[in-house]
């Protein structure tokens, strides 16, 4: 497609440099605002006001003083506990056309909590060190009424703009706020700068980067602070007719890499809203260097973004991209991997499927903290990074959940005691905690089970906000059946363990771990996290296993490629080949095993499929002799703006005659997924299975006159095909010692049965039966009656 790619001008190089205040003055007849602007002030709405609220019930006032009660609100939310709520009213110099806009935060060396709340009229000063219990500290005011105020942090001093000519940069000393004491050092313009739209803070270097101003067309310009901290000074700037930093930015994002290839390197993204993203190496704040600038397929206005803290993934919010434009159904979050900086890859998508716009958003540790204007805050767990999961959120505008410009705007994360702050469009000030219970995502769980033997599994526990372990339980189901709880028991220091029980030889084991809060109306957490719409851990019963068939694509061992063109030229056919980034989306990244090759859909350049069906078929495969056999392979799909496309794997027990779906996916973001089925519960196993792997995108007619249009970006890849037939040795429930001794049983059997038997042990259910309690006088008769049978 056309407007697929992130349209990369990658090593673009040094640039020459001018004089910052040289430079400064030439932009301003550039000036140029940001496009999303004007639709907040159409959406513009009255101040909800309120009594200020904590988590204590209503106050009836405060040391402020009587405050109307006509924002009294519930705020819907999920394992988010509401601490405070500050109206804009409470704060000084509140006129009813006031709004809130960014808010920030600021730790004093003594630990103590503060937010900073941009206002329409200046910037509120508000120590949360008890969340619950808000103090307003002091309101400076802004010297200009504008809707867009952002502030920023270095050392003990507080960086404030406005999106309006006015005071250039304010300068707020915090050195005295524990004694509630804070003060406007000045404001400083310099080179006829007065108004920015963003200022981000690099505290790890000690610079600010001033973003969408009237200086330089609106260009980034590096701020120092390190001669004066009361003057932030303009330094080495890219000159506007370079074509370094083309066009408005936005935002930016300035990070110092400690290791890897970036190492000791200041790297700032640019998020430059029509026309996407730039990267620079601006270590030299005198010659930068241009490491990529490109845009993205549905883009409309690239806001904002935050990296992840492995520096992997960049998580990009587009403020324009929704339902009101026609290009997705819902807010979209893009997810690049930028693990080469002068190539970011778009590898993912998140939404949790409301028309809200995504807004501000932040990484702090596993979770990325969102703001979606009328939605609220949205709070994801990255354990899958490219497939987050939405673990809790609060809406402090429960109004609606509509596309408007209303709601929260920023929030702030970082605070060391877990508090969040969110800033508010028409509500002010919140101050919130995530209640969850966190399951330790680094433990790794087993996979095959050793017939006849029960295994011990653990989980690690960690609660927050009055979020505490009650109930904990392994859910478990054999061979379909249903699911019987298992409870783990508490071992210390957050630690549950527990037994999956003893199973038999080809069983297939689905289990995951849930945890009940201790509350009166308790909460469940589970793990995986979405256990509840089917992911969960599999574990095969065997005790080794034959590999009938395995190809990584490496040589040619016989598939085939079929594609049919549908309507139009037909683009994107399965290809074996060594991923290469072709400069296009969802592009397949390596293959998953690491031999090299793999098959994909196109390997030119901008190749996805379009206008076909392609089909990859395997080699016939002789499983009549495998009756238990598993096939499993790696696949990777990114399907993408406009009409999402799938994924379909299929299996033939007749060399292809007929087929019987096993998989369909779809969309599914990129990366690598392991997944693994059983052939029999499709077909029956034969001398002739085939698998397939299906990719279609059709087209849809569009226009008038009515012509083949091609809405979608599809990528696919298919790796690491293996095929195995499980091996079960034999075994004896009753030789339960595991001694090979003659004879094989003995009185030690028993004595083995008794002591599991009175430890609980989910392997002494010798009747396999759920009830409670599990362990009845019915298993002794079981064993006995094994031990009688003797083993054959």
């Amino acid at each position: 497609m056309s407007n697929r790619s992130l349209h990369g001008r990658r090593g673009a190089g040094r640039v020459v440099m001018t004089s910052a205040a040289v430079w400064v003055v030439a932009g301003m007849a550039a000036a140029v605002k940001a496009d999303d602007d004007d639709k907040k002030l159409l959406d513009k709405q009255p101040a909800v006001k309120g009594r200020v609220y904590s988590a204590d019930p209503w106050k009836a006032g405060s040391r402020l003083g009587p405050i109307g009660q006509e924002g009294d609100a519930t705020f819907p939310s999920k394992n988010v506990n509401l601490k405070s709520w500050l109206p804009l009213n409470a704060f000084s110099g509140f006129t009813a056309g006031g709004n809130g806009a960014d808010c920030w935060g600021y730790t004093s060396p003594s630990g103590r909590e503060y937010a900073l709340m941009g206002l329409s009229w200046g910037n509120g000063i508000v120590e949360v060190t008890d969340p619950a219990n808000p103090v307003i500290i002091a309101t400076i005011p802004g010297g200009v009424d504008i809707l867009w105020r952002d502030i920023a942090v270095i050392g003990h001093y507080a960086y404030a703009v406005s999106d309006s000519a006015g005071v250039g940069i304010q300068v707020i000393n915090l050195a005295n706020i524990d004694a509630g004491s804070v003060t406007l050092v000045r404001n400083y313009s310099q080179g006829g700068h007065t108004r920015t739209h963003t200022l981000i803070d690099n505290p790890a270097s000690g610079f600010m980067y001033a973003c969408g101003g009237n200086a330089a067309g609106g260009r980034t310009i590096p701020v120092s602070v390190a001669a004066d901290p009361t003057y932030p000074t303009f330094v080495g700037v890219a000159s506007p007719d370079t074509g370094q930093q083309g066009g408005y930015v936005h935002e930016a994002l300035a990070i110092n890499y400690t290791s890897g290839p970036y190492a000791g390197k200041e790297i700032v993204f640019l998020f430059k809203g029509q026309t996407g993203m730039q990267i620079l190496d601006w270590t030299n704040k005198s010659a930068p260097i241009s490491l990529f600038e490109g845009s993205y397929p549905g883009e409309r206005y690239g806001h904002q973004g935050w990296i992840s803290e492995d520096r992997k993934y960049l998580y990009l919010n587009d403020e324009l991209d929704g339902p009101t434009n026609g290009l997705v159904p819902r807010f979209l979050t893009r997810v690049f991997d930028v693990s080469d900086l002068s190539a970011p890859r778009l590898v993912s998508t998140i939404t949790n499927g409301l028309p809200a716009v995504d807004h501000n958003e932040y990484v702090k540790g596993r979770y990325l903290y969102q703001s979606n204007y009328t939605s609220g805050l949205r709070i994801w767990d990255l354990t899958h990074p490219l497939k987050p999961y939405e673990v809790a959120w609060i809406d402090t505008r429960p109004e609606d959940d509509g596309t408007g410009y209303n709601g929260a705007w920023g929030n702030y994360p970082f605070f060391n005691s877990g508090t969040i702050l969110i800033s508010d469009i028409e509500r002010g000030l919140f101050a919130v905690k995530m209640s969850i219970l966190e399951f330790d995502n680094t433990i790794a769980y087993p996979t095959v089970l050793e017939p006849g033997q029960a295994t011990p599994v653990s989980v690690k526990l960690t609660g927050y906000d009055g979020a505490t372990p009650g109930v904990v339980n392994l859910r478990l189901r054999v061979n379909g059946a249903a699911y019987s709880t298992y409870p783990l028991t508490h071992s210390g220091n957050g630690v549950y363990t527990g037994q999956i029980p003893a199973t038999n030889g080809f069983d297939r084991v689905n289990y995951y771990f849930e945890a009940l809060t201790s509350e009166a109306s308790p909460r469940t957490f589970t793990w995986p996290l979405d256990a509840a719409n089917g992911q969960i851990f599999t574990a095969y019963t065997q005790s080794s296993e034959q590999v009938l068939f395995s190809d990584n694509f490496e040589t040619n061992l016989g598939w085939t490629v079929t594609t049919t063109p549908i309507n139009g030229t037909a683009s994107g056919a399965w290809t074996r080949a060594i991923p290469a980034f072709n400069n296009g989306p969802g592009a397949v990244i390596g293959d998953a095993d690491g031999s090299g090759r793999c098959f994909l859909t196109g390997s030119s350049l901008n190749a996805d499929v379009d206008f076909c069906t392609t089909v990859l078929t395997s080699p016939v495969i002789d499983l009549s002799q495998a009756p238990e056999a598993r096939i499993s392979y790696s696949r990777w799909l990114l399907s993408i703006v406009g009409t999402e496309d799938s994924l379909n794997t299929e299996v033939s027990g007749d060399n292809g005659n007929t087929w019987t779906p096993v998989h369909s996916v779809s969309p599914v973001t990129g990366g690598w997924e392991r997944v693994t089925f059983r052939v029999a519960d499709y077909i029956t196993p034969t001398n002739q299975v085939r698998v397939r792997f299906v990719v279609s995108d059709p087209p849809r007619q569009s226009g008038n006159p009515p012509t083949w249009v091609d809405d979608s970006i599809t990528e696919a890849g298919i790796d690491w095909v293996v095929v195995v037939n499980p091996v079960v040795n034999a075994v004896c429930y009753a030789n339960c010692d595991g001694s090979a001794g003659t004879p094989l049983l003995t009185a030690n059997d028993f004595q083995c049965f008794l002591n599991k038997f009175a430890a609980g042990e989910p392997s002494a259910n010798c009747d396999g039966s759920s009830g409670s309690p599990l362990l009845t006088a019915n298993d002794f008769q079981c064993f006995l009656n094994k031990f009688a049978a003797g083993c054959s």
